[in-house]
């Protein structure tokens, strides 16, 4: 306060004085506040145990506001003190000062903010070459994988199941099995793991190594093959059947499957148009091989089976919609194994029937 020399200006200069120090107060209001403590929800921490004690444990019951502790007990190998070394997570941000009174330890305690993930915190404080002889770490609370987590241990896993699936002696044998039949189930490590997946079909063609197939081709295979080998004709089936087994179906698609000419050529079909469009893939694919349930329903043929053999004898662009749109044109031979005759009076002109009854 400006002290008042003059009854004339006092109430002046009183007014001035008071204008001064509600500027300055003001002013003051529009700095940078003090910095507070730290506030986070996971903490490293260090505390040095008092001479005489060599147990530390959080407390019990562990408190409400605590997620999850981990800690171990070290020497420090320079000036032999014995302390805790551990990691925390807080259900809700907490200051340094929560954080010590929570886990019951004194001011004295040293917390730091967390540098690397959660997983490395935590390992931290499981060490071999730090932990205290005859001790061994310790956490309560519950360890809860955030989102994002573990996303690459899952990923080997699964790569690892489909490994030991795709290259067991079963599928091996079978090679009526192939690429496109695991792609469906696993479309997971397909679009996670590329490089993996090819690694595990490029062995199992090793593994295979059959070069041409010691198959004695019957007269009806031989024709069908010479066919394959020119350009697919639109709305064309060729239907083959028998109600006997042993036949030669089952041995007809063996073959296309391990003839180097044919192999890749070949797509072993599920009966279903969405699947099948997913697995089709354009420029590879001109044979594809459908085999009929032995014991269909009428019922399933008329409405389900034949609207499939028609639409793909069409031909044409269509548009595969499972997992994401994506067009694609087709102009394949199509190959049907049944147990039945074809039904003529369903698609008239289209089938070219082979009865292996007759053979």
């Amino acid at each position: 306060m400006i002290q008042v020399t003059c009854k004339i200006d006092s109430h002046y200069i009183l007014i001035r004085s008071i204008l001064i120090v509600t500027k300055i107060k003001m002013s003051d209001a529009l700095q940078p506040a003090i910095k507070q403590s730290t506030v986070q929800r996971s903490y490293c921490f260090t505390y040095n145990l008092p001479d005489g004690t060599e147990t530390w444990t959080p407390g019990e019951p562990l408190s409400n506001k605590v997620r999850y502790v981990i800690w171990q007990l070290e020497r420090a190998p320079t000036t032999n003190q014995l302390h805790v070394q551990g990691y925390v997570e807080f259900k809700n941000a907490t200051r340094v000062a929560g954080a010590q009174r929570a886990l019951g330890l004194p001011n004295t305690a040293h917390f730091e903010m967390r540098r690397g993930t959660r997983e490395q915190a935590r390992n931290y404080c499981k060490k071999d070459d730090t932990r205290l002889e005859g001790t061994a770490w310790s956490e309560k609370g519950e360890w809860i994988l955030e989102r994002g987590e573990n996303g690459g241990v899952k990923k080997k896993a699964r790569l690892q199941a489909l490994r030991d699936l795709v290259l067991s002696d079963d599928v091996v044998k079978d090679v009526t099995k192939h690429e496109a039949s695991f792609k469906l189930e696993w479309i997971d490590v397909y679009n996670n793991c590329p490089r993996g997946w090819a690694a595990i079909f490029e062995e199992l063609s090793k593994r295979r190594m059959i070069a041409e197939p010691n198959i004695e081709l019957r007269p009806w295979q031989v024709e069908i093959i010479d066919i394959l080998r020119t350009s697919p004709e639109r709305r064309r089936i060729f239907w083959i059947w028998s109600a006997a087994s042993g036949t030669g179906k089952t041995t007809f698609l063996e073959y296309l499957s391990l003839n180097n000419e044919f192999k890749e050529q070949t797509l072993s079909c599920p009966l279903a148009l969405k699947e099948l469009l997913f697995l089709f893939e354009p420029g590879k694919h001109r044979i594809l091989y459908l085999n009929l349930p032995r014991d269909y329903q009428e019922e399933k043929l008329k409405d389900s089976y034949l609207p499939l053999l028609e639409r793909l004898s069409d031909g044409g662009m269509m548009t595969s919609t499972k997992y994401e749109p994506r067009s694609k044109f087709m102009r394949c031979h199509i190959i049907v194994t049944a147990n039945n005759p074809p039904p003529y009076d369903r698609l008239p002109l289209r089938f070219i029937e082979y009865c292996l009854d007759d053979n």
